[in-house]
C-alpha cells in the first residue's frame, strides 16, 4: 500500500495561518511572504517510508500526475501496488 498526498504552499497559506501570543503584534518579513508558489507531492509506504518526493512550481494536473505515477511505478520496480489518495 502506498499513501500519496499533495500539499500546496502559497502566499495566501502564510497569511491565513499566522499565529502569535496574546498581546504580541505579528511581524512579517515581506521577502519571506513574496515567494513563488510551491507544491509538494509525496508517496510513502510502511515498508520503505518515503518512496517518491517531488517539489514543483505548480499543482498536480491531469497532465503531470500520470508522469508522477509512472515514475513511482519505476521506483517500485513495476511491482503491483495499491495507491491510497485522500
Amino acid at each position: 500500500m502506498v499513501y500519496l498526498d499533495e500539499v500546496l504552499f502559497t502566499k495566501r497559506t502564510f497569511l491565513n495561518r499566522c499565529y502569535t501570543s496574546r498581546n504580541v503584534h505579528t511581524q512579517v518579513n515581506q521577502n519571506e511572504v513574496m515567494q513563488p508558489y510551491k507544491a509538494v507531492i509525496a508517496a510513502v509506504s510502511a515498508e520503505e517510508g518515503m518512496e517518491l518526493f517531488q517539489l514543483q512550481d505548480h499543482p498536480a494536473t491531469n497532465k503531470n500526475f500520470p508522469v508522477y505515477i509512472r515514475t513511482l511505478s519505476m521506483m517500485l520496480k513495476h511491482k503491483p501496488f495499491a495507491l491510497y489518495l485522500d
